[in-house]
């Protein structure tokens, strides 16, 4: 029975550290939200934003497509058509791997 329970426990550790180093490649970025929309026509395809990274130097993207998936699209568009109106950025964090990367967060900037 100790057995079992120190499998079950070392199984759980390799699993959390697995899941935490997936998030330890993910970048963050202050952006503008240029424009912000549906990714397909259908009703469940998630949404997509076009984003610059607000940067004081050169900024690492212009006008970059990401996406989002279905099931995070209406509060991720709240934000992000909040950020267009009012004139914020917004911070995202994403792998920032591929053509079109996944946005896994965001947030709206105060300032």
């Amino acid at each position: 029975m100790k057995i079992k329970k120190m499998a079950v426990t070392v199984l759980m550790v390799f699993g959390l550290l697995a899941a935490l180093s997936l998030n330890a490649h993910s970048a963050s970025y202050t952006c503008t939200v240029v424009s912000a929309g549906p990714l397909g026509t259908a009703v469940d395809s998630g949404t997509r934003f076009f984003l610059t990274e607000a940067s004081d130097d050169t900024p690492e993207f212009t006008n970059k497509q990401f996406q989002v998936s279905a099931t995070r699209a209406k509060e991720y568009l709240v934000v992000a058509l909040t950020a267009i109106s009012q004139g914020k950025k917004v911070k995202i964090t994403t792998p920032n791997t591929g053509t079109y990367p996944v946005i896994t967060a965001m947030y709206l900037q105060a300032q």
